[in-house]
C-alpha cells in the first residue's frame, strides 16, 4: 500500500484501495446490506526510525498531510508515539479508519452517487422488498435508473395486476409512460417480473430481452414471411408476391408443390417460372418459425444458399425441420465454374453440420480445410443466371 519513492503510504494510495472497492460495488453494497467490512481499517507504511532523522523534512510533511486529513472528519487517523534519539518524541500515523461506507464515498468524492443509491434503493424496496437481492447484484444499475424509477415501478405494478395481458406493450396506457418506455427498459422490468410474478404467469420457454413479450404474455411483432408464386396457374387471388405472418403461412396450404428457399432477395425476385412452384425469401439461420408449417412436410423443397461453411450450416439446420430438403446449386461443379467470382468468408462456421449428405459434407470439409484456398466463398448472387436455368431444366427432366 505504498506509492511514493520513500515507500510510505500516501493519501493517493488510500484512494486507490477505496476505488477498487467502489468499482466492485463493495462500498454501496455495505450501505444496503452490511457484512462487517466497516469500520474499515487500512494500515499505513510510514517512515522508519532512522528515516525520521535522515528525512525529517519529508517525514514532517507526510505527517502533516494525515493530520489535515484527520481534521477533515472524513476519516479517523490512528496514531502512535515514537522516540528518536536525535529529534525526540514524535507522533506518527499508523492507520486510517473509515467508520462507515459514507465516509469512504466522501473520500472518493462519490457522495452524490452514494446518496442517490441510498434513495433509489430505498424507494424501490419500499414497494418491492423482495428485490433487495437484485439490487445487491446490480449495484450500479440501480443508480442508472434513478430518473426512470417511478415509471418502472408503475409499469411493473400494472403487469403484476394484469398478468399475461395479451396486448402490445405500446397499448399499455399509464400516466407519464410514453409508448416506447417498456421497449427501452425491458432488462430491468423483465428482471423484476421474474422475481415478482407467479411462475404460472411466466412462459419460461422464452428468455432474454429479445423475447420479453413472449415471456410475459404480451403480443409480439409477428415474423413476416415473404414468398412468390412461380406458376401463374396457382396465383392466389391475383397476387404472386405476398408477405404474411408466420402463423398465417403455417396455417394455410398453398397449391405449390415445388418449394425453393432462397437467401438472396434479388435471386428470389428474378427466379424464373416453375410449374407448381413457389419461392420463399430466406432469412439465414432463423427457421424455427416454419416448424409449424406441417404442409411443407410432403412438398419438394430445395434450398439455395451461399457455397461456404455457413451456407451448408444453414442448409443443415433447415433440413433438421424438413428432412426431404435438397440443396440447389450448392455443389463443387458450380463452385469451380464460378472461380472468378470467389470471395473470402470472413469467419467460418465453427460447428460441423449434422444433416448434410455425403457430397455436401465433403464440400463443406473441403471449404473448412481450405482445399480451394483460404476461406473460399461463392455468394449465390454471383452465379450466372444461365446456370440457374440449366439446373431448373434438369429438375423438369426428372
Amino acid at each position: 500500500m505504498t506509492g511514493n519513492s520513500s515507500g510510505w503510504t500516501t493519501i493517493s494510495d488510500i484512494r486507490k484501495i477505496l476505488e477498487k472497492k467502489w468499482i466492485k460495488g463493495i462500498i454501496l453494497r455495505e450501505a444496503l446490506h452490511p457484512q462487517g467490512i466497516f469500520p474499515l481499517r487500512l494500515s499505513l507504511t510510514g517512515p522508519a526510525p532512522v528515516e525520521l532523522s535522515s528525512m525529517f523534512a519529508e517525514a514532517r510533511k507526510w505527517i502533516a498531510e494525515f493530520t489535515a486529513l484527520g481534521r477533515s472528519e472524513i476519516i479517523k487517523v490512528e496514531w502512535k508515539e515514537v522516540n528518536n534519539r536525535i529529534i525526540g518524541q514524535n507522533r506518527i500515523p499508523v492507520a486510517v479508519i473509515f467508520e462507515s461506507p459514507e465516509q469512504a464515498a466522501r473520500m472518493l468524492d462519490k457522495i452524490y452517487e452514494y446518496s442517490l443509491f441510498k434513495k433509489v434503493s430505498g424507494d424501490l424496496l419500499s414497494v418491492f422488498p423482495v428485490l433487495k437481492d437484485w439490487i445487491l447484484k446490480n449495484i450500479f444499475r440501480i443508480i442508472n435508473i434513478a430518473d426512470d424509477l417511478p415509471r418502472l415501478i408503475a409499469v411493473t405494478q400494472w403487469i403484476i395486476k394484469n398478468p399475461v395481458p395479451r396486448i402490445y406493450t405500446r397499448q399499455l396506457s399509464l400516466k407519464g409512460v410514453n409508448t416506447k418506455f417498456i421497449e427501452s427498459n425491458k432488462k430491468e422490468i423483465g428482471d423484476w417480473l421474474d422475481i415478482l410474478l407467479c411462475q404460472a404467469d411466466i412462459n419460461s420457454a422464452f428468455t432474454g430481452t429479445g423475447n420479453f413479450e413472449q415471456r410475459f404474455g404480451f403480443k409480439s411483432k409477428p415474423q413476416i414471411i415473404r414468398f412468390r408464386i412461380l406458376d401463374e396457374k396457382i396465383i392466389i387471388r391475383g397476387f404472386s408476391d405476398i408477405a404474411v405472418t408466420a402463423d398465417e403461412f403455417c396455417r394455410n396450404t398453398p397449391d405449390a408443390e415445388n418449394i425453393f428457399i432462397i437467401e438472396n432477395d434479388i435471386n428470389c425476385l428474378a427466379f424464373p417460372p416453375v410449374k407448381n412452384g413457389m419461392v420463399v425469401f430466406g432469412r439465414g439461420y432463423g427457421f424455427s418459425f416454419l416448424s409449424n408449417a406441417h404442409w411443407l412436410m410432403d412438398r419438394k423443397i430445395r434450398y439455395w444458399g451461399d457455397i461456404d461453411t455457413h451456407g451448408f450450416a444453414i442448409l443443415s439446420q433447415f433440413r433438421g425441420f424438413f428432412p426431404q430438403t435438397e440443396s440447389f446449386l450448392m455443389n463443387e461443379d458450380i463452385l469451380l465454374k464460378c472461380r472468378n467470382s470467389w470471395t473470402t468468408e470472413t469467419e467460418q462456421s465453427s460447428a460441423t453440420p449434422a444433416n448434410l449428405n455425403k457430397q455436401e459434407m465433403n464440400l463443406f470439409l473441403d471449404l473448412k480445410n481450405n482445399r480451394f484456398g483460404k476461406s473460399v466463398r461463392l455468394e449465390q448472387e454471383f452465379i450466372p443466371f444461365d446456370l440457374v436455368l440449366d439446373a431448373l431444366t434438369e429438375i423438369d427432366a426428372e
